[in-house]
């Protein structure tokens, strides 16, 4: 096992970025609350999409056709490799346009010189529960592995991430494939993921940071159960380990990168996942994003989309180069 500096207990700030966005619920005077929310959401103009090569497909599934978008380097044939990257949502939002998607999908590319399929799903709500978004997201692995030989490329090389609930939906799916003996994912990623039923309990440390949030940006324990029951379905009693990975054995998944954001309730989940990663002897490398809050990576002209970008590229060069991980790797941002 190999650490780091392990993440300090003192309430750090806001990352600069962050606490410009967050100023007007702090700062005392009268907002517009729904009106905030929607600029703290709004991508700047200043934002300059990377060039790739983009081809949107479909893929049959059980449940219908599910839209991918294919990214490749606009500059020359991939350097090796491909990721399959799931968006977030809370199951009910987002589709292969919304910044945790697109600007994740093209800054990936760019960076990591591989392919990157970006995938959406069925969105959860009456008439769509689980198992259908894994079902979703199981086909469009599983069509990629496909498409990437097809292209001439090795699909062993392949890996499979995901941010928030699109985390959820990746683990999920290398449960499955590890069950059914199918090719797991060279490497997993997992940014601000929920993983688990209903909140887990956070520490002393993240109790302090959460409670600087603003409320409209707080998950708390009832928006977690709600998020569960919309997904699971509200007369659900039994839940599957796909659909909460925080609750399955872990062992035999491939190398997994766990990224969680400092400022995040959901950080409880992750922090909670990666100690049954430990015990399942997964190697792992944990890292924590300084000062931000869950769903950074929806602003793509922020510095912690920067960092996380490139150590997700770090991380998909060192699995599809076969590079051992340590069993427990702890950075910080």
């Amino acid at each position: 096992m190999t650490t780091d500096t392990e993440p300090a207990d003192s309430v750090a700030p806001f990352d600069p970025y962050f606490d410009t966005l967050f100023r007007p619920f702090t700062s005392g005077c009268p907002v517009d609350p729904a009106a905030e929310v929607e600029r703290f959401w709004a991508v700047p103009e200043r934002y300059l999409p990377p060039a790739t090569d983009v081809h949107d497909d479909q893929v049959a599934g059980p449940h219908g056709r599910i839209p991918v978008r294919v990214h490749a380097p606009a500059d020359g044939a991939p350097t090796g490799g491909a990721v399959v990257w799931v968006h977030g949502g809370s199951f009910v939002s987002g589709n292969l346009d919304v910044p945790e998607a697109d600007a994740v999908a093209r800054a990936l590319c760019v960076t990591s010189g591989c392919i990157v399929v970006s995938a959406t799903y069925h969105l959860a709500g009456p008439g769509t529960r689980f198992p259908v978004p894994h079902h979703d997201v199981l086909a469009a692995w599983r069509w990629a592995r496909r498409h990437l030989e097809e292209r001439g490329l090795d699909p062993q090389r392949t890996a499979l991430g995901g941010a928030s609930a699109g985390a959820n939906l990746a683990a999920g799916v290398a449960l499955h494939t590890r069950d059914t003996g199918e090719p797991q994912p060279a490497g997993l990623v997992l940014v601000y993921p929920t993983m688990h039923a209903h909140a887990q309990p956070p520490s002393a440390e993240l109790a302090r940071k959460t409670a600087r949030l603003p409320p409209e940006f707080r998950c708390l324990p009832s928006a977690v159960d709600e998020m569960t029951r919309n997904y699971l379905g509200p007369e659900t009693t039994e839940v599957p380990d796909h659909a909460m990975p925080g609750q399955a054995d872990l062992h035999g998944l491939p190398p997994t990168l766990l990224i969680s954001a400092e400022y995040d309730d959901l950080r409880s989940s992750a922090e909670a996942f990666t100690t049954s990663l430990s015990e399942a002897a997964v190697p792992t490398h944990i890292r924590m994003e300084e000062g931000s809050p869950h769903g950074y990576l929806a602003h793509p002209v922020s510095p912690a989309f920067d960092r996380s970008v490139r150590a997700i590229a770090g991380f998909l060069r060192s699995v599809r180069g076969g590079s051992p991980l340590g069993t427990r790797l702890v950075s910080r941002s």
